[in-house]
């Protein structure tokens, strides 16, 4: 793969952009990114192992005419089904993280979206307003052999007709590859490629990611962070300090242990100033240290000068079944 497009996903991946993403209090976005990209890394995986063992069933079968099995870890599978295993596989990768890349669009950007309720039409709705972003991501959703990808995908999970062969002419190349055959899904006439032909379009499929990322990223970068977000960078338990705010939306996160030392009695934040009614949104450490779980925050004390003013209330309705997100609250003063 080009070293420009090495340079680019490694900072995408890197912790500079994770940090970019807390900045714009945008942080929920990483968690997409980062399945999106893990996805792609799945994928290059399964296409090096599709080619040793295409290439091993060649040579092998080379000693033995009557050959058509893969030694994989002492057990023997047959080769035709080992490859169109790893070649739904490698669909299915790819497919997986263009999912999740429209996950990350909806987040990064703040489109309001409900995780269930982002698709590729949903999403160009929203975008419709950002035509230097939805240019990039129709360019990628409607490129010719991502279309296929993806059919590929949706087809096969519903029926095994898309099981693939090999031919003669492998023989020559010393390579065994499978031929996904024609078919017809959603009224369109997919004709057959081969798996060899989906793998090697995979560098052009990364330029066209990375043109979508970097339309994403020029938009960030000039727009203001999330309004009423913050992110609990620090906690002290008991007087016990974990943790370290690094930017202005990293707050403190004080809270006091009951009397039997384990569950917590209360939670406040000291010298934050809300407006009466106004939707606050806090992202808790993804991580559980000692305790109730973050997720059982349901009320938040907000102290001033020692004095109690108010408090901040879980919206339980808007819960994600994900760890990096923001959680609601509605500020209420006393």
């Amino acid at each position: 793969m080009k070293q420009e497009y090495t340079d680019k996903m490694k900072y995408y991946q890197g912790k500079e952009y994770e940090n970019f993403l807390r900045e714009k209090c945008v942080l929920d976005a990483r968690q997409f990114l980062y399945s999106s990209q893990l996805y792609l890394n799945y994928a290059i995986i399964t296409a090096k192992l599709y080619e040793d063992i295409g290439k091993k069933n060649i040579s092998e079968g080379e000693k033995n005419p009557f050959y058509n099995s893969v030694e994989v870890l002492g057990w023997n599978y047959n080769a035709h089904t080992i490859l169109n295993k790893l070649t739904l596989e490698w669909v299915s990768h790819i497919s997986n993280s263009l999912d999740c890349l429209l996950q990350y669009i909806n987040a990064s950007l703040n489109l309001g979206l409900k995780q269930k309720a982002v698709t590729e039409g949903s999403m160009h709705r929203k975008l419709e307003k950002m035509p230097q972003i939805n240019s990039y991501v129709e360019k990628l959703w409607k490129n010719e052999i991502v279309c296929y990808i993806r059919s590929v995908y949706n087809y096969g999970k519903h029926t095994l007709d898309l099981y693939g062969g090999s031919s003669f002419a492998d023989v020559i190349s010393g390579q065994r590859d499978i031929r996904i055959p024609d078919f017809k899904y959603r009224g369109n006439i997919y004709k057959s490629k081969s798996t060899s032909e989906l793998i090697g379009y995979y560098e052009n499929f990364i330029g066209l990611y990375i043109d979508v990322m970097e339309s994403v990223d020029f938009v960030l970068k000039n727009s203001e962070p999330v309004c009423n977000r913050y992110h609990v960078g620090k906690m002290v338990v008991d007087g016990h300090a974990m943790g370290e705010c690094e930017n202005k939306q990293d707050i403190v996160l004080y809270a006091e242990f009951d009397s039997d030392g384990i569950h917590i009695k209360k939670y406040w934040v000291e010298d934050i100033k809300f407006e009466n009614d106004s939707d606050i949104e806090i992202m808790l450490s993804p991580s559980k240290t000692i305790g109730q779980h973050f997720d059982g925050i349901t009320s938040i004390e907000v102290i001033i000068n020692k004095d109690k003013v108010g408090e901040l209330h879980m919206d339980s309705d808007c819960l994600e079944n994900s760890i990096l997100r923001y959680h609601k609250y509605k500020y209420v003063a006393v």
